[in-house]
């Protein structure tokens, strides 16, 4: 790992904070003028937060959201952008298998994560697409004590849910070692949404991971971590199985006091497989292989450089897709870091990205901060992001058995014409045939992220403004229709997507024994030629009452779905034993029921106001043994049909016994 960079001037906050997904390297928090939040150990466990989706949900501008087409699965949401638009790492390293493009993060478990590091706002400069909204990077732990230390955890909560960690770890000489093993069941729940399927079916999981770091010398060093993950779910109909396996080796080289080096490589594989007990099977293979060089030169202990380059290969095989499909990326990238009258910290980096589906995409990065003094700074940043079409707008070639529609790819599209023309299922083609084919382009974004920081008495407040414009959005659109009736439904850049707002969060110690921490979102978020429509007063709706058409106005206007105007997260601490929590949401919709194109007030998918209060209790028993209590829902919120990711109160007790 690099070594941490010396400061001439860092805020009296924060200072001992070593953040590295900023820039690849370890600097300190303080320095970094991005909009940045790092998750320590001690607050994930104070919190029973033991599954990454659980602390994530706890952050302010942070939102859990469930995923419409896949029971179960939930989506990351950030500065109102979905988990499409949201990088997550392992180390510096992506999570691949993602479904109906959310990545589940309850397969991610925290027993080994010694921190979370979060940036919102563009990061493709430095990670490439699919880095629009944001990155969260997961640092796993790597240091440990010559004496063998054993941590043993058990969790019992509702649902019959298990959760036992094991975590081994030792160093030998030179080299650290680590094991973890973790193991969680349960039972599911039903909402009761008068049908016989299960809102969650049982399911079972296992993680394993290993972690070995040789340090050869001052200068040299070496780590590699494997991580394993299998789950099996079982439901009336069917039978799933997902594994997940990652194997990532990285050689550090320290060259002089002012030059370093890293290499890395990566390889990762997501398997899901749904065996279906009344019809075919269907299975989703994707792999990846990715080499990375870096080095890092400092300049004067004031500047510093960073250079790097990477290839990677990535494979998808589908049963969904007419064949295996694959594509590769090069990608280099450049980041200066430096200081200006001593008051002034600066980062200005680009990436060009070269891959074999899409035009090369140059993104570019633009952040400054200025300390007014030891108490007050100013941080702004203006980037661009990217995210590239996936497999599934690619290569999709998909007839559903039961509705008769197709999904086609948008190099799937000719020949999928062609195929439905020839067995004479196509009834008119809906577009000009020219249209047919072609090339998507990247969806991208300007992402800009205004904010300040002070610190007055025993009172740290931020204020963030931030602002991300996304055009060529790729949508569905229908291309024919079928003389069965259904439609053939293809891929298209369109839209422009804009969302905006203020987060605002203010932490106050009033003791030694009591701090408050609260935290405000303001969110717009629309599709801009729909709010100028609505705007121009050319949107309509039927009052579900009177039956009567009626123009939409601004303030009857939603915009994207599962956005809230307004968000509140309060955090009370007490004796570092008590925490209490308040998380509450504005009025927001899910999806458009009245045919208009957009969420209104009219609609019937319309969730109102909300409260969620959680509750943790902490209390070492012994020297060697911590028990927490946690509960979830407190106040027992439900809306079965909308928000069926949230099942109601939830008790959650969990034992640590730790050997040192």
């Amino acid at each position: 790992m690099f070594s941490q960079r010396n400061e001439v001037r860092v805020d009296s906050f924060n200072l001992q904070e070593v953040f590295v997904t900023a820039s690849k390297v370890e600097r300190q928090l303080s320095s970094a003028p991005l909009n940045s939040i790092i998750i320590k150990e001690n607050e994930i466990q104070k919190f029973g937060s033991f599954r990454l989706d659980d602390i994530l949900e706890e952050q302010n501008g942070l939102f859990i959201i469930p995923d419409p087409t896949v029971p179960g699965i939930s989506g990351l949401q950030m500065q109102g952008l979905s988990s499409d638009y949201i990088q997550v790492l392992i180390d510096g390293v992506p999570i691949i298998g993602r479904l109906s493009g959310n990545l589940n993060l309850d397969r991610l478990n925290l027993n080994n994560i010694q921190r979370i590091e979060i940036v919102k706002g563009p990061s493709s400069s430095l990670f490439g697409s699919a880095a629009i909204g944001g990155v969260i990077n997961l640092i796993t732990k790597k240091d440990f004590k010559n004496k063998l230390k054993i941590n043993l955890a058990q969790s019992v909560a509702t649902n019959k849910s298990y959760d036992t960690d094991l975590i081994l770890s030792k160093k030998i000489n030179k080299t650290d070692l680590s094991f973890s093993l973790n193991r969680y069941t349960t039972e599911g729940y039903d909402l009761g949404i008068n049908d016989d399927i299960n809102t969650v079916d049982p399911y079972s999981n296992n993680s394993l991971t290993s972690t070995i770091k040789n340090q050869f010398n001052k200068s040299t060093s070496i780590i590699l971590f494997n991580r394993f993950f299998k789950q099996k779910q079982i439901s009336s109909n069917q039978k799933g199985i997902q594994e997940d396996v990652n194997s990532h080796l990285k050689f550090s080289k320290k060259f002089n006091n002012d030059l370093d080096s890293e290499l890395e490589f990566y390889r990762t594989k997501f398997t899901n497989i749904e065996e279906n007990f009344n019809s075919d099977n269907t299975y989703f293979d994707h792999r990846m292989e990715k080499i990375e060089l870096r080095l890092f030169k400092r300049f004067n202990n004031l500047n510093s450089l960073v250079l790097g380059s990477s290839v990677e290969n990535e494979y998808v095989s589908r049963s969904l897709f007419s064949n295996k499909v694959k594509s590769n990326l090069f990608n280099a990238f450049v980041q200066y870091d430096g200081k200006l009258l001593k008051k002034v910290n600066y980062v200005l980096g680009s990436r060009i990205d070269n891959h074999s589906d899409y035009k090369n995409n140059l993104s570019s990065k633009l952040s400054f901060k200025y300390y007014f003094n030891d108490k007050i700074s100013l941080n702004a940043s203006i980037g661009q992001g990217f995210k590239a079409p996936d497999f599934r707008q690619l290569y999709l070639n998909f007839s559903n058995s039961t509705s008769g529609y197709t999904v086609l790819g948008k190099y799937e599209e000719i020949n999928g014409i062609e195929n439905l023309s020839s067995n004479d299922n196509l009834l008119r083609l809906l577009i000009n045939k020219s249209e047919l084919g072609g090339v998507l382009i990247p969806e991208k974004s300007i992402g800009i992220n205004v904010g300040i920081k002070f610190k007055l008495n025993k009172n740290l407040t931020t204020i963030n403004y931030f602002r991300n414009d996304i055009v060529n959005l790729i949508d569905t659109r229908i291309i024919a229709s079928k003389k069965n009736g259904q439609n053939v439904f293809g891929y298209v850049n369109i839209d422009e997507i804009l969302t905006t707002g203020i987060e605002l969060e203010n932490n106050y110690n009033f003791s030694k024994d009591l701090d408050l921490k609260i935290s405000y979102q303001l969110l717009f978020a629309y599709d801009k030629k729909n709010y100028q429509s609505v705007k121009d007063n050319k949107i309509f709706a039927r009052d579900p009452i009177t039956l009567e058409s009626i123009v939409i106005s601004k303030n009857k206007f939603i915009g994207l779905p599962n956005r809230s105007r307004h968000n509140i997260n309060a955090n009370i601490g007490y004796k570092d034993k008590y925490f209490l929590r308040f998380l509450v949401r504005s009025k927001y919709g899910v999806y458009d029921t009245n045919g208009n194109g957009f969420i209104d007030h009219y609609d019937s998918s319309i969730i109102n106001n909300y409260l969620n209060i959680n509750f943790s209790y902490n209390a070492g028993l012994t020297k060697n043994l911590i028990l927490n209590l946690t509960i979830k829902n407190l106040n027992n919120f439900k809306n079965e049909s909308l928000i069926p990711n949230i099942f109601g109160r939830e008790f959650i007790g969990r034992l640590t016994y730790s050997i040192n």
